[in-house]
């Protein structure tokens, strides 16, 4: 988790770096050290549910920089006046803007004073005027975008509703159906609110039963295996693409923060540790996902007298640098690369071999 020290640094910077470490293990947060003296950390709280935070021994002062909110789309002057009053009252560090009107509480603390009990309290500081100070900013400079995002979980459950009723298009909609489960949270507990549970139950699975009915029920066995095993690639797929997603920002934000980038803070982005560990946890949902897809597939293939195509045989070579990805647990820059690896397979797979496979 750390780098070596620089030969450059002083004793009392040595000792500073060697605090921020000590104190951050005894409090098993999140972190990491970009470069030697230059430390990110996230700290958790309650209201405001992650803080990330970095730390820079300098020449002669430790500084901490904790993003809070971004630049409040209203009441501008009401929001600083409230920070600048609140000021008053906080110790070791306060809010602050950047050029870009976004919030921050900024600190400096003399390396003479960088003790494990002086951290500690600095740190305790932060995730407090944080974390009280965060839904005050809300309800002061974000009221308008609250009811819009409202309003937008209403208009996505009245748009599914829509397509619902478009038969030839059933099977799209089952699809959707999937993808909106894994990534909507909000508008299901809107849909189980309005419609009831049984509702909701039914409104996700009646386009797929629609898309299976008729013929025999031999057809329709195989019907329901097939779709069923698109279902659960296409699902995985969608979880390879997020975690890819995951590891391409791993990289950039890594990238930056060596490079010390002016507002890597400002831009939100979750700490490195925090990539890497959704990043395994979504292939680790994702992959047994694609097993079970080609396991059925597989079966349904034997039955009719198939044989492996190139589409499938890519899909097997995805699986398996997934499952080396699972089984190995490479950290850093390597699981980021393995991870991309694995979803130009899927990009080869949904996009290249599209059409190939019967």
């Amino acid at each position: 988790m750390s780098h070596p020290v620089q030969q450059s640094m002083t004793e009392e910077q040595q000792a500073a770096v060697a605090t921020l470490r000590e104190v951050f293990d005894s409090h098993e947060l999140e972190w990491k050290e970009i470069s030697p003296g230059m430390f990110t950390v996230v700290l958790p709280g309650e209201k405001k549910l992650q803080t990330p935070c970095r730390f820079d021994v300098g020449e002669h002062a430790l500084g901490v920089h904790a993003f809070v909110a971004r630049r409040p789309d209203e009441n501008h002057e009401r929001v600083y006046r409230w920070l600048l009053e609140r000021n008053l009252k906080l110790y070791g560090v306060s809010f602050a803007l950047d050029h870009m009107g976004d919030i921050y509480l900024d600190g400096r603390l003399p390396l003479s004073a960088v003790t494990a009990d002086e951290v500690d309290r600095l740190l305790g500081a932060v995730l407090s005027y944080a974390d009280e100070s965060f839904n005050t900013i809300l309800e002061l400079g974000f009221a308008m975008c609250l009811i819009a995002s409202s309003t937008d979980v209403a208009t996505r459950g009245f748009i599914l509703l829509t397509l619902m009723e478009c038969t030839p298009l059933a099977f799209a909609v089952a699809m959707q159906n999937v993808f909106w489960l894994l990534g909507h949270a909000n508008e299901i507990r809107l849909l189980t609110s309005a419609l009831g549970r049984e509702g909701a139950v039914a409104l996700f699975v009646l386009p797929f039963a629609v898309s299976v009915a008729g013929g025999s029920p031999r057809s329709r066995r195989a019907r329901i295996a097939a779709q069923s095993a698109s279902v659960l690639v296409l699902a995985a797929f969608a979880g390879f693409t997020l975690a890819a997603a995951l590891a391409a920002l791993y990289l950039v934000e890594e990238r930056r923060l060596q490079r010390r980038a002016a507002d890597i803070l400002r831009l939100r982005l979750p700490s490195l540790v925090v990539l890497e560990r959704v990043m395994g946890k979504t292939i680790l949902v994702s992959l047994p996902l694609l097993t079970l897809g080609l396991v059925i597939g597989g079966v349904r293939l034997w039955q009719d007298g198939g044989g492996i195509d190139t589409l499938i045989a890519a899909t097997i070579l995805a699986w398996l640098v997934y499952g080396a990805f699972l089984v190995l647990r490479p950290v850093g820059r390597t699981a980021a690369h393995l991870v991309l690896l694995g979803f130009a397979l899927v990009v080869l797979v949904r996009i290249v071999l599209a059409g190939t496979h019967s």
